[in-house]
């Protein structure tokens, strides 16, 4: 339940996040690599907090194949990301994302998580709502190859996450060294190929906003999968994700077929209740 609810409210701070970075690179105002560097920005600092409380930075070498591997995939599944966000539709984007769970329930079951009959009855139901959403025509063309490849990415870097922390490394030291070090690259990268300097942007109310949601609501997903099975909550953040982005899309982008979102929500909600 914990990891549900640290899920949930995640995905609003995300969504706060993805809103904010879609809008600001319509008007060019940010970059694909500055909207990269803005979600890793501050989320070595809210890990190297919880280091600091806990009092340990527990980081194995023998982690270092695995997490290299993470680091790697990372790049650019990040990079689809955030071009998925800024091509598609707010409502097609959270509800696409949640082709992410069936897989991710094969990838549990194979790590040895138990799941019961509920939960899976649960993920076959958000798989149905997902169904019924593409056979009316609920989630527009426009960049939905990009959504697809970010919810297929996403079974890689989860899994690996998971493992990493399940065998070697604490959740703040994995996720502190991860994100310091792509916060690194991504910094250069929007200097070299977007021409800007992302410490002189950073402090723009809009892109300020951006990086304090999406660092503070990070920690929060990072830390949910303490607490459950990478399914469950993957699930949780997917179903949170489509709830805020079926709300942002529909007040500030006036995106259509609100009824038969509704309805497909309703039923990810219900599988997200058989999970509980």
């Amino acid at each position: 339940m914990v990891g549900v609810v640290l899920a949930v409210i995640g995905s609003f701070f995300s969504e706060i996040f993805d809103l904010i970075g879609k809008v600001e690179i319509k008007k060019k105002e940010e970059g694909i690599f500055m909207m990269a560097f803005l979600s890793f920005f501050l989320a070595p600092f809210w890990f190297l907090v919880l280091i600091i409380y806990r009092g340990e930075f527990l980081f194995s070498i023998a982690s270092l194949p695995t997490f290299t591997f993470r680091l790697i995939f990372e790049i650019f599944q990040v990079y689809i990301t955030i071009l998925a966000i800024s091509k598609s539709e707010r409502s097609t984007f959270g509800f696409v994302r949640t082709l992410t769970i069936p897989l991710l329930l094969i990838v549990d079951l194979f790590l040895g998580y138990s799941l019961s009959n509920w939960q899976i009855g649960g993920i076959i139901l958000i798989s149905l709502a997902l169904f019924i959403l593409f056979l009316n025509h609920g989630v527009k063309k426009r960049g939905l190859g990009l959504v697809f490849l970010s919810a297929l990415g996403s079974v890689v870097t989860v899994s690996l996450y998971k493992y990493n922390i399940t065998n070697f490394n604490s959740v703040e030291a994995e996720q502190f060294v991860l994100s310091l070090l792509l916060a690194i690259l991504f910094f250069f990268l929007t200097i070299i190929f977007e021409k800007r300097n992302p410490l002189r942007l950073i402090f723009k109310p809009a892109l300020l906003i951006q990086a304090m949601a999406v660092g503070f609501g990070g920690t929060l997903h990072s830390l949910a999968f303490v607490f459950a099975p990478a399914s469950v909550v993957t699930a949780a953040i997917r179903s949170g994700s489509v709830f805020w982005s079926l709300i942002s899309g529909r007040l500030y982008f006036h995106e259509k077929k609100l009824i038969l979102k509704i309805t497909s929500f309703v039923l990810i909600l219900i599988g997200m209740f058989l999970f509980l």
